[in-house]
């Protein structure tokens, strides 16, 4: 299984050399921008998001665990959710969501994707969501990209400090 480094500000994520953090950063923000229709008749707006370290790293383990199980799942191998492994790397957040996808060979389509399921749009288009972390990991060398890569977002909101 060809698993990369923790994607950081300027280095390709690991689904390909044309997909960078300034990348997700910017389709995901005009994705924000554009709007979406989450629910029926209900038109979105949000403010640009901004990446995180600490959820890039948390949306790595977890791609990195749905290609070892070779399944796609909000919990991890030890059935851990995302509030769970957040708090064990560290992550204060004060809001936190996990879009995760499987099958989709690029950005723009788990993106998409992401966006005509009610869920995953309500919680990428969520205005009180401030910044992101993005991963893709492709199990293996075996068939077609779009059948073997692995997708997870996490997006949060850091909780205040006093």
């Amino acid at each position: 299984m060809g698993l990369s480094t923790i994607a950081h500000a300027g280095d390709p994520l690991s689904c390909g050399a044309s997909l960078s953090a300034e990348a997700a950063m910017r389709h995901l923000n005009e994705a924000r921008q554009r709007g979406g229709t989450c629910r029926a008749g209900t038109p979105t707006t949000a403010a640009p998001l901004t990446w995180s370290e600490g959820l890039a790293a948390a949306a790595q383990v977890q791609a990195a665990e749905m290609a070892r199980l070779q399944r796609m799942s909000h919990l991890d191998g030890q059935n851990r959710s995302l509030a769970e492994r957040l708090r064990a790397i560290g992550y204060p957040y004060r809001l936190a969501f996990e879009n995760v996808g499987v099958g989709y060979s690029s950005l723009e389509e788990v993106v998409e994707a992401w966006l005509d399921s009610e869920g995953h749009c309500e919680a990428l288009m969520n205005a009180a969501v401030l910044e992101f972390g993005l991963a893709c990991i492709d199990a293996g060398a075996a068939g077609p990209a779009e059948e073997r890569r692995y997708w997870t977002l996490v997006l949060g909101a850091p909780r205040r400090t006093r």
